[in-house]
């Protein structure tokens, strides 16, 4: 018994279960694997990128509803279990004070521990990465990963793990790395990619 899968990172639109299924069908073609038979077949649509929720507001999330899935990787899972820990110790804190912390201080304090400022910056950058995939061609694509796991694996172990940089440490360490690494995009203009990504980075950090 075999597990199969095919799959988008990610486009848009999303591609279609069909679509999906024929480049399965030909890629185990061009493999010269037969199925003989399907026990059981899935589908899967994860929606990445995206505005964050509405912060704060009464109705708390974690998970996907809250924005935790990395738009540039689909990851979700690691990355809830380890918010999770901060998110009830801010609603602990709340519902345990003294000072009988709740209604709109209660909302805050929950939304600011899941989305603090220098997070939302992150993820910023993290959803230029998926904006950035989104603007290349196959050959584009290619020599993007080519060059992106081409780096330190502690830069590229950190973008996909969510644990990249702080917004403090922009212009040092893994920053700058990734910075040169899409200041050399195949097909953009490096001045074009600089200025969206300075962008997308400072716009929460103004708003937030």
């Amino acid at each position: 018994m075999i597990f199969l899968e095919e799959t988008s990172l990610v486009s848009r639109p999303a591609l279609s279960y069909t679509e999906v299924k024929k480049r399965m069908v030909a890629r185990l073609r061009h493999l010269g694997i037969r199925v003989r038979s399907v026990i059981e077949d899935e589908k899967c649509l994860i929606p990445m990128g995206g505005p964050l929720p509405r912060i704060p507001q009464r109705v708390m999330a974690i998970g996907g509803n809250s924005g935790t899935v990395h738009p540039s990787t689909g990851y979700l899972v690691a990355r809830t279990m380890a918010l999770t820990p901060i998110l009830a110790e801010a609603i602990a804190e709340c519902l345990g004070s003294t000072r009988m912390i709740r209604g709109t201080p209660l909302y805050h304090k929950a939304w600011n521990g899941l989305w603090p400022v220098e997070r939302r910056c992150t993820r910023e950058c993290y959803r230029f990465g998926m904006e950035f995939l989104l603007k290349l061609d196959l050959n584009g694509t290619t020599k993007f990963f080519d060059a992106f796991f081409g780096l330190e694996p502690h830069y590229w172990h950190g973008y996909l793990s969510s644990k990249f940089f702080s917004f403090s440490d922009l212009g040092t360490g893994p920053a700058m790395q990734f910075w040169k690494l899409h200041g050399k995009p195949p097909n953009f203009k490096r001045s074009n990619i600089y200025v969206k990504k300075v962008v997308g980075l400072i716009y929460p950090y103004v708003n937030g």
